[in-house]
């Protein structure tokens, strides 16, 4: 008798056991996947920023580049011009 209620006992402590050992393995689960989802989140708002960032410096760079296109266009125009205008002698 009393060596079965002390089995009982034990068998009731491992069962107790492995649904703890349960629980905390869902808990784990559901934690990892919060702290991934979360994670992709921060990096999505990191890329959203960079690009918000970016291209207005990307266009801005572009502007400037076509800009100064046309300024050495021009130069090389006058100059093309003054050129020619020795050649004729003038």
């Amino acid at each position: 008798p009393d060596i079965i209620d002390r089995y009982r006992l034990l068998e009731r402590a491992e069962s107790r056991i492995r649904s703890d050992i349960q629980m905390l393995l869902t808990i784990s689960h559901n934690i990892a996947t919060n702290r991934r989802e979360t994670i992709r989140e921060i990096q999505v708002s990191q890329q959203t920023n960079f690009l918000m960032i970016m291209i207005p410096i990307v266009t801005f760079l572009g502007y400037l580049l076509y800009q100064l296109r046309s300024r050495i266009q021009s130069s090389l125009n006058i100059l093309l011009e003054g050129t020619q205008e020795i050649a004729k002698g003038n």
